[in-house]
């Protein structure tokens, strides 16, 4: 009944079988996993950097006090000998010898505390390193 001209329509379906479409989403999200373990293995690796950085200023600074500590221990002690010297000789009393002694309690307890900082430091940067030797052993193992 319609009196125009005559109009002709054509399509063309294509269709890509499932199991391709299936194949490139899977590898999408493969690339995408992979991807993400690199960020991880990336951010872990400059966490551990940090960890042994921190870690070896901690054992210089540890190792420091510990010397300083022990010529403090070293230097009381002889003020302690040198007071009970004088004490003998009658040229002192015994509370001077009883402070000299503390004092040297005292360094002695300070040398104590930068030796456990010392290997507490020496402990925390072995452990630093142990963890940057597997995170080096896992990427040799990535593909």
């Amino acid at each position: 009944r319609d009196k125009s001209e005559f109009e002709l329509e054509a399509g063309v379906i294509v269709q890509v079988p499932l199991q391709r479409r299936k194949a490139r989403g899977k590898l999408a999200s493969l690339e995408g996993k992979l991807s993400q373990v690199r960020s991880k293995s990336q951010f872990t690796g400059e966490k551990i950097t940090t960890e042994v950085q921190s870690a070896a200023a901690a054992l210089i600074a540890a190792s420091g006090q510990s010397e300083a500590a022990a010529r403090s221990l070293e230097l009381t002690q002889r003020m302690e000998q040198a007071e009970r010297t004088k004490f003998e000789s009658g040229a002192s009393n015994l509370l001077l010898v009883n402070l000299r002694e503390q004092a040297t309690a005292d360094a002695a307890a300070l040398l104590v505390e930068a030796q456990r900082a010392f290997f507490q430091s020496r402990v925390s940067i072995q452990a630093a390193t142990a963890d940057a030797i597997r995170l080096g052993q896992a990427r040799d193992e990535t593909p």
